[in-house]
This record gives structure tokens, sequence and C-alpha cells, in this order.
């Protein structure tokens, strides 16, 4: 199999450019009713499933990794549940 590497700057720019969940909401981005929309959206319909597969009311007072938070929904599901969540990301959004 021929793979061809890919910088990590080609990623970065790719993701920085194409941020996810940025168009489900028309409210500020970064404000409290930006992140109450794409939270609902994320799982009401394409996702709906996510939160029982990903389990995230059983990771309490557990150690949480997330690489690739992009908007920080899923990881805050797992705060929210008292998780102890670390996360990260090649982006700055």
């Amino acid at each position: 199999m021929n793979r061809k590497r890919v910088k990590q700057s080609t990623v970065k720019n790719y993701w920085e450019d194409k941020s996810p969940g940025l168009k489900h909401s028309e409210h500020d981005t970064g404000s409290e009713d930006f992140f109450t929309d794409v939270e609902k959206e994320r799982y009401s319909d394409q996702y709906k499933y996510l939160p029982q597969v990903a389990k995230f009311n059983s990771f309490k007072g557990k150690d949480v990794l997330e690489i690739g938070v992009g908007l920080g929904t899923d990881i805050l599901q797992y705060a929210k549940h008292g998780a102890n969540v670390h996360g990260i990301d090649l982006t700055e959004k």
C-alpha cells in the first residue's frame, strides 16, 4: 500500500478553515447560546447515538483524554458527568 505522508501544517490549516459545528448556530461563536445550539444539534440527529455509545455518564472520577476535541462538545459531556477531562487539539479555534 502506497501511503502519502501529509504535513501537520496541512492538516491544521484544513481544520482551521473548516471548523466543525460553526454552521449549527446563528449566535456569536463561543457564546453560551452558541454552544447550547451546537450541543443540541450534535446529539439530536446525526449523532443521536453518541451519548449511548460514548457512555458519558459512566466515567465519574475517571480520567478521560480526548485527542482532537474540536469545539469540545463531547469532552464537556464527560466533564458534566464528573470525569477528569484532558483534551488537546491541533487547531487554535
